[in-house]
């Protein structure tokens, strides 16, 4: 009897740990889980509308599927839909996991599209996170159907690691940087940062390693004409820097706020733009205070990995600090859905925890039933 009792213990327990792994694999997994479609909108963007602007999408006959006529470059290109004009929920092609939401990988004009007008479909049938993008008509298709992972090994599906800075963006930029600074070779004396979308009245910079470049809240910037494209003087011994719009600890307030990005480490070359990026703001004192991370990107629209670097002891920013876990690709929230990057170790908690109290319960019911 007892032994009988100690396998049922054994295998209940069993039972309960795969139901609870299960259930923590799906909360891991899950990518807009709390999207709210009532009132979004669509649009698509890329290479098309040069990453800046939306064409919006209509679905009159409300079967789910949105559409929207698009006038493929001649030179063909790659392209998302989003939702809301904002990066904070998109759909590209299907990647590596079978998924379409927020996924890294572009979707891709055919070479017969370059140079026509083509329709571009969004089938918003089914599961959120494997919502289609394409310029086929998916009305005959079954949209609860496993969505095949993209192949990596096909150049179309070629991932593209930040959206939002797409290959030649700053070609124009690249050019009047030139211009304005004298030539090609002088991009290398610069770091550079992109104020498109913050929008700051002036940029600065602040860097404290080997030594401050100046005092709180650093240098300012310059403006490469005709463009959100500003320069700061390149360091070579710098480690880590600071962007912000200059407004210094004194003077900030609610209705003028000092921004900033994160500790951003430097690149080992310098000619490269910081990008913020906006869906990681961070807003403090009731709006007094943002914070962004970033990323750095070649003139060309290259990411750039990202170097390693101990925090600074030396920093005199009172609101630095090290680099938050806000990646889109490293489970960021966003305002945008479920977490995918912190809930998997917090899930995993869970099981053993359960696991362990479902062992002492069987065990103290096994001693009494002796």
């Amino acid at each position: 009897m007892y032994k009988t009792k100690k396998v049922l213990s054994v295998a209940i327990a069993g039972a309960t740990v795969a139901s609870l792994v299960a259930a923590s694999a799906a909360v891991a997994d899950a990518v807009y889980e709390n999207f709210n479609k009532e009132g979004a909108t669509y649009g698509v963007i890329g290479d098309l509308t040069e990453w800046s602007t939306d064409i919006p999408m209509a679905d009159d006959d409300g079967d789910g599927i949105y559409t929207a006529q698009v006038s493929v470059p001649e030179a063909g290109g790659k392209y998302k839909v989003r939702a809301n004009a904002d990066w904070a929920y998109s759909w590209g092609a299907v990647n590596a996991d079978g998924v379409t939401a927020n996924s890294q990988d572009n979707c891709v004009f055919a070479e017969e599209e370059y140079g026509t007008d083509v329709t571009v479909y969004f089938d918003t049938r089914g599961n959120v996170d494997y919502w289609t993008v394409s310029t086929t008509d998916p009305s005959g298709s079954d949209p609860y159907a496993p969505t095949e992972p993209s192949d990596p090994t096909d150049p179309s599906t070629e991932p593209s690691k930040e959206p939002s800075v797409p290959a030649g963006k700053y070609a124009a930029e690249r050019e009047a940087a030139i211009a304005q600074l004298g030539g090609e070779d002088k991009l290398a004396n610069y770091y550079f940062f992109d104020n498109s979308e913050t929008l700051w009245g002036q940029v600065g910079a602040y860097w404290w390693t080997p030594a401050e470049n100046a005092p709180w809240p650093g240098a300012a910037a310059t403006q490469i004409e005709g463009t959100n494209i500003w320069a700061i003087e390149y360091n070579p011994e710098t480690t880590a820097i600071i962007f912000n719009n200059l407004v210094s600890d004194a003077d900030y307030s609610t209705q003028n706020p000092k921004a900033q990005t994160v500790d951003a480490a430097t690149p080992a070359e310098a000619g490269m733009i910081y990008v913020p990026d906006m869906s990681t703001e961070e807003v403090t004192e009731e709006g007094a205070v943002k914070k962004y991370d970033g990323s750095w990107v070649t003139f060309e629209g290259k990411v750039v990995e990202e170097p390693s670097s101990e925090p600074s002891n030396n920093s005199k920013n009172p609101e630095s600090s090290n680099k938050p876990e806000s990646n889109p690709s490293k489970g960021k929230d966003n305002g945008k859905g479920v977490s995918t990057g912190d809930s998997a170790p917090i899930a995993i908690a869970a099981v053993f925890a359960a696991a362990a109290l479902t062992a002492v319960v069987l065990t103290k019911k096994k001693v009494s039933s002796k």
